[in-house]
């Protein structure tokens, strides 16, 4: 009975020992991490509180264009041909641009082997199909 209870003693003490030492991994692991991860706020704050002290003329300053500049200034940092920083104005454009509007009959069109044109099928919702439901 004694030899049990010393069985299941050392088990629990194992399971202890291997369960303090990954949660103290983990936490070592992720704040290391983190550390190197992380930007050097110190300096970004530094030159935000110079500029706004230092200034000529302090009303002339907008914190949401510094912000903006600083976070393009990142972007273009890290010299990446398809990484790009778009201000809000510029986003706005790009999204009310990229609607995906279709004009046309609405009919999908491939080269037979004669290299003409040949009409596959309808596109959903589009005078094509309209024409080709109302014609059968």
């Amino acid at each position: 009975m004694f030899k049990k209870y010393k069985i299941v003693l050392i088990v629990l003490v194992a399971i202890i020992v291997v369960s303090v030492s990954f949660t103290t991994g983990c936490i070592i692991g992720f704040r290391t991490t983190t550390a190197a991860q992380s930007p050097d706020l110190d300096l970004i704050n530094q030159a935000w509180e110079a500029i706004y002290q230092n200034y000529v003329d302090p009303t002339k300053l907008d914190s949401a264009t510094l912000s903006q500049g600083a976070v393009k200034g990142i972007v273009d940092a890290v010299k990446d041909p398809y990484s790009a920083y778009l201000d809000p104005a510029t986003y706005k454009f790009f999204q009310t641009s990229l609607q995906g509007n279709f004009e046309g009959i609405g009919a999908q069109v491939n080269m037979n082997q004669d290299n003409q044109p040949i009409v596959v099928a309808p596109l959903e919702n589009s005078p094509a199909q309209w024409c080709c439901s109302y014609c059968r």
